[in-house]
């Protein structure tokens, strides 16, 4: 769940974090989770693929938002205009 390749290549959590992550699922056995800022869905990827691999998929309700329209590390986004 931790070891996921897409997450090693793009994501900017380090492994303590993932595993804090997954001991927190572990350990709080939710019924709904609420996800508050979600930048590239790393933390979306590891908690779906918890779910998944638990199979907890079809009982555990993932809610995610973001007040972002865009990813912060976006390259195609332009910059500010210059003020």
């Amino acid at each position: 769940m931790i070891q996921n390749e897409i997450i090693e290549k793009y994501s900017e959590m380090t492994m303590e974090e993932r595993e804090f992550l997954v001991q927190t699922l572990e350990s709080s056995k939710p019924k709904k989770i609420l996800e508050v800022g979600i930048a590239a869905g790393a933390n979306s990827v590891i908690i779906l693929d918890y779910l998944d691999k638990t199979n907890q998929i079809d009982n555990i309700e993932l809610h995610s938002c973001d007040y972002n329209t865009k990813y912060y590390r976006d390259i195609i986004t332009p910059p500010p205009p210059a003020i």
